[in-house]
């Protein structure tokens, strides 16, 4: 039988975020939470990008390179769907 170690477990629990604590008092409620959300976006920078839609479209020009380079070899099929899938972002 498969046991759970206590230190696993406790690294498991700590990265489920804590239940949200619900009211009955509605109007309380939506007060204290647009506060706290209004402090969240205080606090959080806006999320960047990785790759811009340019970088794409360089990506799968070097990835059309590298296909005709592998074009007999059996891996050739992962970079063939790799090129459709950037041509569906570029």
């Amino acid at each position: 039988m498969n046991t759970i170690s206590p230190q696993f477990f406790t690294k498991l629990m700590a990265r489920i975020p804590p239940r949200p604590h619900f009211s009955f008092n509605a109007t309380a409620q939506r007060g204290s939470e647009d506060a706290r959300r209004n402090k969240m976006t205080e606090q959080q920078e806006r999320p960047r990008a990785v790759f811009s839609t340019e970088d794409f479209a360089l990506m799968k020009q070097a990835v059309a390179h590298y296909l005709k380079e592998v074009q007999d070899k059996p891996e050739s099929s992962k970079y063939s769907a790799l090129y459709h899938r950037l041509g569906r972002l570029a």
